[in-house]
């Protein structure tokens, strides 16, 4: 499959609003209820949060190489 700067684009606005959402959820749920949420749950939304980055990386950087604003 050819990807495309739209589909990792697809996937880093995607992965913006999940990202942080879940992890944020997650942080909120254990900090302020007794309830605790398995380690499995928390390495899933650091997980999450690490494509998201280098996805946006990946944008960044292919964008700055192609000088596609310019364009």
């Amino acid at each position: 499959m050819y990807i495309t700067n739209g589909i990792i684009g697809l996937m880093a606005l995607v992965l913006f609003v999940a990202g942080p959402l879940v992890f944020s959820t997650i942080v909120i749920i254990q900090r302020y209820t007794s309830v605790i949420i398995g380690n499995d749950i928390l390495l899933l939304a650091c997980i999450v949060a690490v494509v998201q980055l280098i996805c946006i990386c990946y944008l960044l950087w292919n964008g700055f190489r192609k000088q596609s604003w310019l364009n």
